[in-house]
Order: structure tokens, then C-alpha cells, then sequence
């Protein structure tokens, strides 16, 4: 019988117990890890044998936290054992203190797009795929997380729904409409500001749906962030096809990276973006039960920043745009081109979102975006 046979069969283990079996199961310092199931388990019995220590006995067994956590980091991020196992993982770690920046922004040169797909949308429309030049910015390596939600309302003392603060603090941020993402990115453009993060001419924002594409996808007409093949057993993402039916800490499938080094950019939670969808859309089940959907206006493509889709000042008919699926949906919606879409009022547990810096304006500001809208044929040009 193994040492987590014996825990589990006592009904009341004392803590010296479950430390000696976490003591036991820990790799010495510098050692590798050869069972990351033991790893996994002795965070468990860690968090219980833990529950009633004093400040004395937490300082005590600090050295040993601190290994643990870094055994955990390592299991949740390298891509270790079935995703729900690292899905569990990642909750533990939360537990102990995740040690990463998940603040972290990651850089994209300025290049050009090939935005969108020759697939027809399910409700937007990913036609015709076209050319567009995008300026530099920076982005969220991960989408904002919970914690660093929480920090934004206790420094502001916002008026965020409850089910917003709940939950682990390194899993994504969630039951955020799209004003209150906005009002995030004022506060953040503030605080980054104060500290000397940012430039005083540089902004926090959401992106626009090309910034967005183009850190997923890159130079190339590359399907998911990381090419054209789907795994079924959405190792790359936190999709349906995962079978965790919650989001999960930021980072849990580090294969499904983009070239940019963005991460649940497919999968976790749909994400908002500044740009507009659709004016006054509406839904209708046809007699077959399929879906139809019409709207008084419909921004489709070509991209044109200047036709009025990146209006922040637009009334609630108008839809914002939601890029890279959700923990509920399927890999088809998860590609890079996918466009999905709701009213900025909205508040639901598998939609939030990341920020974008950039010292120019958003892009309803800019010239019209040059594009080679007339041509469909990803292989001109590239």
C-alpha cells in the first residue's frame, strides 16, 4: 500500500502524517520529478495538512511550500499529465501562490494580416480572406485573471457582479461586460502610468478583432494559434473537446501557443475586443431547428477601421466582437478567424478578456487600414 493509500484510508490523518507524506514524495533539491501524480496528490494533502498551522509553523515549513509550489508550476504549465489533472494542478497552486506575472505582455512587431478565412461564419461572416498592414503593440501574454480583476475593484472600489471575484485567482476573469473591461483598462492605464510601466503617452485597452487575429495567428493563414491541425483531445486548448466544463488556470496548455507567445487564445474564455459586429441582431430557428440570424448591419469584411466598427461610443444594439471560444464550445470555433459576438452589457462565466498597450489611439482613430481586399488566394504575397 502506498503512502497516499494509507492517508486516505485513515479517516483523520494527523498533520505530522501528512507531512512526512509529502516530505517523502517531494524530490530532493535539484532532483527531477519522476511520478507528476504524486506531485499532484501531495499538493492536496499538502492544503490539508496546512489548514491550522500557525504563523510559527508556516515559517517553519516554508522551504518545503516553496518546493512544492514550484513541482506544481511545472505540472500545470508543461503540459504534464490529462488536462483534467492539470486543470487540478493549476487550482492547487493557486492555493499556495502562484509565483508567475501573469500581468506579462508579450510584443508584435508591426506586419501584415491575412484576416479571416474563406469559411462562412456561423453568424459573422470570416469572407473574404484579405491582406492588412497592423502597427505594433503589446499584448496580454494571458487573458486577465481573476486576481488582477480583484485588484482593480478593491482599488477602485467598483461595483462588480459578485461572480465576477469568484474563483481562483490565476483562472481568467470572467462575468465582465465589455464597459466594465473598459473601465479595467482606465484604471490600469493609470496605475501602469504611476508606476513607470508604460510610457505617459501609452495606453491600456482591449484590442481591435485585427490586433487580436494577428497575435493569434501571425504572418501566416495558420487555422489555430499553433497551425492547421485540431487535436481531438484538445491538448492545445481548453475547449469542449478537453472535458473540463470550467475555465482553468491561465496557461494549462502551453502547445497551444501562439507565435507571438500568447496563451487561451483557443479555449478558456471568449474574449472581448473594441470592434463592432452587428447592429441590432436577431435570431430565429428555422423549422428544421437550424439557426438563422439577421441584423440591420452586419460589419463584415474587408476590415475598414474607419467605417464606424470601432466606435467606443456605439449604443447598446450594436454587438462587440468575441474572439477565441470558450471552455463550452468546439475547436471550429477556437480558430484564429472565428468570430463570435455579444451586447456590451452582457455578463456570463466563459466570456472575459486581455489588454493591449499601445501609445498610438485605438484604431477608429487611424487612416484607413491599407488591405489586398480584392485578393482570396492565401499564397499571393506571403
Amino acid at each position: 500500500m502506498t503512502n497516499f493509500q494509507v492517508a486516505r484510508a485513515s479517516r483523520a490523518p494527523s498533520r505530522e502524517a501528512l507531512l512526512g507524506i509529502v516530505t517523502n514524495v517531494l524530490p530532493a533539491p535539484g532532483a527531477s520529478v519522476t511520478e507528476w501524480d504524486d506531485i499532484r496528490l501531495a499538493g492536496d494533502l499538502w492544503l490539508l495538512a496546512r489548514e491550522d498551522f500557525s504563523a510559527e509553523e508556516r515559517a517553519r515549513h516554508a522551504s518545503i511550500e516553496s518546493r512544492l509550489r514550484d513541482h506544481l508550476l511545472a505540472l500545470t504549465t508543461d503540459g504534464h499529465l490529462s488536462s483534467l489533472k492539470r486543470a487540478a494542478a493549476g487550482r492547487t497552486l493557486d492555493e499556495v501562490g502562484d509565483p508567475r506575472d501573469l500581468t506579462e505582455l508579450v510584443s508584435v512587431e508591426e506586419g501584415s494580416l491575412w484576416m479571416g478565412s474563406e469559411r462562412k461564419g456561423p453568424v459573422l461572416e470570416e469572407r473574404p480572406r484579405h491582406r492588412i498592414n497592423v502597427p505594433r503593440f503589446r499584448i496580454g501574454r494571458y487573458p486577465v485573471t481573476v486576481g488582477w480583476w480583484r485588484q482593480f475593484v478593491a482599488a477602485t472600489d467598483f461595483a462588480a457582479d459578485a461572480r465576477s471575484l469568484r474563483g481562483p485567482a490565476n483562472h481568467p476573469a470572467h462575468d465582465v461586460s465589455w464597459h466594465e473591461a473598459r473601465d479595467f483598462c482606465q484604471w490600469l492605464t493609470s496605475a501602469w502610468r504611476a508606476a513607470g510601466r508604460i510610457g505617459p503617452t501609452e495606453v491600456a485597452r482591449l484590442p481591435s478583432e485585427v490586433e487580436w487575429e494577428r497575435a493569434a495567428r501571425g504572418d501566416d493563414t495558420r487555422e489555430w494559434p499553433w497551425g492547421d491541425t485540431f487535436d481531438q483531445d484538445s491538448s492545445r486548448g481548453n475547449t469542449s473537446e478537453a472535458g473540463l466544463d470550467r475555465t482553468s488556470a491561465v496557461g494549462l496548455f502551453p502547445q497551444g501557443e501562439s507565435p507571438y507567445g500568447c496563451l487561451d487564445m483557443a479555449g478558456n474564455v471568449w474574449e472581448w475586443t473594441m470592434s463592432l459586429g452587428a447592429k441590432n441582431i436577431k435570431k430565429t430557428i428555422l423549422p428544421n431547428k437550424d439557426l438563422s440570424f439577421a441584423a440591420e448591419r452586419f460589419f463584415n469584411y474587408p476590415y475598414d477601421a474607419s467605417d464606424g466598427r470601432e466606435d467606443v461610443s456605439a449604443p447598446r444594439e450594436f454587438t462587440r466582437v468575441l474572439r477565441g471560444a470558450s471552455f463550452g464550445n468546439g475547436g471550429m470555433l477556437a480558430r484564429c478567424s472565428s468570430r463570435g459576438g455579444n451586447w456590451p452589457d452582457v455578463h456570463y462565466d466563459n466570456i472575459g478578456f486581455r489588454v493591449v498597450v499601445q501609445a498610438a489611439p485605438p484604431p477608429g482613430s487611424r487612416p484607413r487600414a491599407r488591405s489586398d481586399a480584392g485578393r482570396t488566394d492565401a499564397g499571393e504575397d506571403q
